[in-house]
């Protein structure tokens, strides 16, 4: 374990960002400062969720934290985590009922909305989109997909169950199979929300959420730094996004024959021609 790290040279540039000092001497420091960071990569996790187990064999974990840590005491508070774990709460439970909000807003004749669920997943998050299809007068079908390979018959059985919309859950397996749920969803014609924009950027129809590729850049370079120079990650709070983004495909609403209403495209902070 290093006695102490070493600093690297940077400078900012005019437009605020950081760079690595490229001469000599800063390249030797540089490299000197990877030497160290290295002996510590199987000491921090970084991953789009943190979860009990997963973390108690490091000293410092970060990463997603799910909303289950907060109830069953896995962390104190979010101001003073305790323990390995520290990160940000992307707001999982809110979330998921304002997505549905937005779903119901856009294409208020829906009915019966699928939620995507992973059942490795938030328990939570899924209690709390079933409150909200309640307090909204949808039907609300949960379909459990544990694996990749279940999600070609998830979308068969939320059709068969008579959904003609969607909803997806947050989860890391949805996220690296975005292009599969993505183009499923076109295949089957249903309107879909997701909980971050990439699903769009692939063709899905919209998206709220927070800007996580931004906060994922702030705790790489600040909590990660924090942590290789000696604090606890159990003293750094856990962060919560201030950025959230409405994001509309209307090239794939034209695709499934669907109009967006204006007031609902006047709220989007992007729209996809």
């Amino acid at each position: 374990m290093p006695a102490k790290l070493r600093e690297v040279p940077r400078y900012r540039t005019r437009d605020g960002r950081h760079s690595v000092d490229r001469s000599r001497d800063g390249r030797a420091r540089a490299d000197a400062r990877q030497q160290d960071a290295a002996r510590w990569e199987n000491h921090i996790h970084c991953g789009r969720k943190s979860k009990g187990p997963h973390c108690q064999s490091s000293p410092g974990a970060t990463g997603a934290v799910g909303p289950e840590l907060v109830a069953i005491g896995r962390i104190r508070s979010f101001a003073h985590p305790g323990g390995n774990i520290t990160g940000f709460y992307g707001f999982g439970l809110e979330l998921s009922a304002k997505r549905l909000q937005v779903l119901k807003d856009a294409f208020p004749a829906i009915s019966c909305v699928a939620a995507l669920w992973n059942p490795a997943g938030s328990t939570l998050v899924r209690q709390t989109i079933e409150e909200a299809a309640l307090t909204l007068g949808l039907e609300l079908s949960t379909i459990e997909v544990a694996t990749p390979d279940q999600l070609p018959g998830g979308f068969e059985a939320a059709v068969a169950g008579g959904a003609t919309a969607l909803a997806v859950l947050p989860d890391a397996m949805f996220w690296n199979e975005r292009v599969r749920i993505v183009t499923l969803a076109a295949k089957h014609r249903m309107p879909a929300i997701y909980p971050e924009r990439e699903y769009v950027d692939e063709g899905g129809l919209s998206a709220y959420g927070p800007d996580i590729p931004d906060h994922w850049r702030h705790i790489r370079a600040t909590y990660v730094d924090k942590i290789l120079r000696g604090e606890k990650p159990g003293d750094l709070p856990i962060q919560q996004p201030t950025k959230f983004e409405l994001v509309i495909n209307l090239k794939t609403a034209r695709a499934l024959g669907l109009t967006v209403p204006p007031s609902i495209l006047a709220r989007a902070d992007e729209v996809i021609e």
